[in-house]
């Protein structure tokens, strides 16, 4: 028995093991999410299911790499704050509807708030879904953001459609904004008197990336003629002219 050759043999064997096994694990991707779904600033745990309140998870991370089904619904403790951008990508129904909304007891709404910088989007229900490497379009539609609170961000709410052509219900309500605004941005657009340099300094504004916004194919550097002025509930990007 040649014993060099069977040790050979037996490297090779684990070796295509630690390459089938290993690489799909840190190469998987997201899967689609659908059910109801927990966040606690406070308890959770990005580890948990997220699926009861015992089991809450803590940021937005395992929603903000996921495609929501139709009828998905995100429960937010109320009483938590966090400092981090939610992100909404899937499609729901007109039977069921994909829905922020939540959860506890107490009058204190669940907030998101940022820093009121120039990239700030708050919570962004895009078309792009890029969960599997590859950007794809993913309609976004029949989506309901509810009895939350938005505060210190450039933009809130920002329904953003790049490429998708079917998009159509967006509910919001009661959610409590605060503070939507942009020094930077305004005291830019805003400088001087003179008119020929205060429309060359918006039109500096409207063109430049922004929000850290992928483009149409993926890459970063979108957001150019998307938007300008702070707002607390936007409906724009690239593909909104002749929609249903």
């Amino acid at each position: 028995m040649n014993i060099s050759k069977t040790i050979s043999k037996n490297k090779h064997i684990l070796y295509l093991l630690f390459v089938l096994i290993v690489f799909p694990l840190q190469f998987c991707k997201a899967a689609n999410l659908s059910g109801i779904y927990y966040i606690d600033a406070s308890n959770g745990l990005d580890s948990n299911s997220g699926q009861s309140e015992l089991q809450a998870w803590k940021t937005f991370d395992n929603i903000n790499k996921s495609v929501l089904s139709a009828g998905t619904k995100i429960f937010l403790k109320k009483g938590s704050v966090w400092n981090q951008r939610l992100v909404i990508c899937g499609t729901g129904t007109v039977n069921n509807w994909i829905s922020v909304g939540s959860y506890g007891n107490g009058p204190i709404k669940p907030i998101i708030s940022l820093t009121n910088n120039k990239n700030d989007i708050a919570l962004l229900i895009t078309d792009l879904d890029k969960t599997s490497g590859t950007v794809k379009t993913q309609n976004i539609s029949f989506i309901e953001i509810k009895d939350i609170e938005i505060a210190n961000t450039r933009m809130g709410i920002y329904f953003r459609s790049v490429k998708a052509t079917i998009n159509t219900g967006l509910r919001v309500k009661n959610v409590t904004f605060n503070n939507i605004n942009c020094d930077e941005v305004m005291l830019a657009c805003n400088a001087g008197t003179d008119m020929t340099i205060k429309n060359a300094e918006i039109t500096n504004q409207l063109s430049a990336s922004k929000g850290n916004l992928l483009d149409q194919y993926g890459n970063a550097g979108g957001g150019k003629y998307e938007y300008i002025f702070p707002a607390a509930i936007f409906v724009g990007g690239k593909t909104m002219t002749g929609q249903r």
